[in-house]
């Protein structure tokens, strides 16, 4: 799957963020206020309809390059996505895989249904 990163903003407004269509190929659209955020823009499906819109977060986790999905664009706003990196950047700092530590796309982890 190969990801093509747009630099061209100068600023990653939420208006901008809506104005971003889907193409051929994915594509992730940096955020250059928040180093390390993009907004990857799925690519065009083949019924013509438009990719889902994600904010991600790249990381370095032992010297690894790694990826987190922080939720869905606009369901989660340009504002929720810099608060989730703040925490996310939390947890980093205190040694802690953010990928298994409950931030997901739908906030905290879901606690397990009850088999009853």
């Amino acid at each position: 799957m190969t990801d093509v990163t747009e630099r061209s903003f100068k600023r990653l407004t939420s208006r901008r963020a809506e104005s971003i269509r889907s193409q051929d190929q994915r594509r992730a659209v940096a955020d250059p206020q928040v180093p390390g955020l993009q907004l990857v823009v799925g690519a065009k499906r083949t019924n013509g309809t438009a990719g889902a819109k994600t904010w991600h977060l790249r990381f370095t986790w032992h010297g690894r390059r790694a990826r987190i999905a922080l939720g869905r664009f606009p369901q989660l706003s340009q504002a929720e996505a810099h608060e989730k990196v703040r925490e996310v950047r939390k947890l980093i700092e205190a040694g802690i895989d953010p990928r298994g530590a409950g931030i997901r796309a739908h906030g905290p982890s879901r606690p397990a249904k009850d088999p009853s």
